[in-house]
């Protein structure tokens, strides 16, 4: 077990290194994406990936239109007391 917890302090501090070093703006998990994926590539080809960007930019959430028949009953706003004090 205490293996284990060594081998995986040891990547994540490689990791971590590597991600200071190479790309501080990534993220670990997709430094570690991104090696699992060029893992029997060239280095430089590694590189070149945790240099570029992304694309795709999130549009985040959209908000749906409102689909339907109208009120049958529409509201009707509640009159406003006016209170003058002397």
């Amino acid at each position: 077990m205490t293996r284990q917890v060594l081998l995986s302090l040891i990547a994540y501090a490689f990791m971590e290194l590597i991600r200071v070093i190479g790309a501080p703006e990534q993220t670990i998990q997709r430094v570690l994406q991104l090696f699992r994926l060029y893992a029997d590539a060239e280095p430089c080809d590694f590189r070149e990936a945790l240099e570029g960007k992304k694309t795709r930019t999130s549009k985040g959430r959209r908000k749906k239109p409102k689909i339907g028949r109208p009120r049958k009953h529409p509201l009707v706003p509640k009159a406003k007391r006016i209170v003058v004090v002397f």
